[in-house]
């Protein structure tokens, strides 16, 4: 099964981060990922999460993913990083490989902290439904989460793939949906960014 590395990302030193891009980039790509969102700023579908900068790699294995972490050449890029910006890096187990690569697809992550799983698992059967009227499916639904880098420790990671921006702002502007966003606040609390699928010619 895939796995996906999710940066949020605060720039300190431009110049720097430039190498350090430059270098993780290649390192990515030695070990298998590929990039689905460049660096960029987010939208903000859902509450009080407001990352600058983000990105998403996808790996097709796991263990790609592990290798390249213990890596030599990615712990010399912690070095780098450490002097160019503040990164909060996590590893997440996967459910499916995505299946639009650039162009206008987009992809939706949720930071979820789960208050009462029964009724978060009802809720979240009837959200899928939505995403999927909405032409969207799961690449992720994990608590599977390993902390790579800085603080962020969520508990429940979720990434949905739309082809187009319309359809992930119809899935989550739907009247049902907005009923149970307000059904949901004794369930979990959800953050939710959208990030615009890069291009193939486009740095990450």
């Amino acid at each position: 099964m895939p796995a996906f590395l999710i940066a949020d990302i605060r720039i300190i030193n431009r110049e720097k981060y430039d190498e350090y891009r430059r270098r993780f980039r290649a390192c990515v790509e030695r070990f298998g990922g590929t990039f689905l969102a460049r660096g960029q700023e987010p939208e903000i579908i859902q509450g009080g999460w407001h990352p600058p900068r983000m990105l998403l790699v996808q790996f097709a294995r796991r263990a790609d993913a592990d290798a390249m972490i213990a890596s030599d050449e990615y712990r010399e890029l912690e070095v780098v990083r450490a002097n160019c910006g503040m990164f909060d890096i996590v590893l997440t187990d996967g459910l499916a490989r995505a299946r639009f690569s650039g162009g206008e697809a987009v992809y939706a992550i949720a930071d979820t902290r789960i208050v009462n799983r029964a009724a978060f698992e009802e809720y979240r059967k009837r959200i899928d439904q939505g995403v999927r009227a909405h032409r969207g499916r799961y690449l992720a639904l994990s608590d599977a989460i390993t902390p790579v880098a800085g603080n962020w420790a969520p508990t429940f990671l979720s990434i949905m793939e739309f082809p187009r921006r319309e359809d992930a702002m119809a899935a989550h502007t739907a009247s049902g949906y907005q009923e149970l966003r307000d059904r949901v606040n004794n369930t979990a609390m959800i953050d939710m960014v959208l990030l615009a699928g890069r291009e193939a010619d486009t740095p990450a």
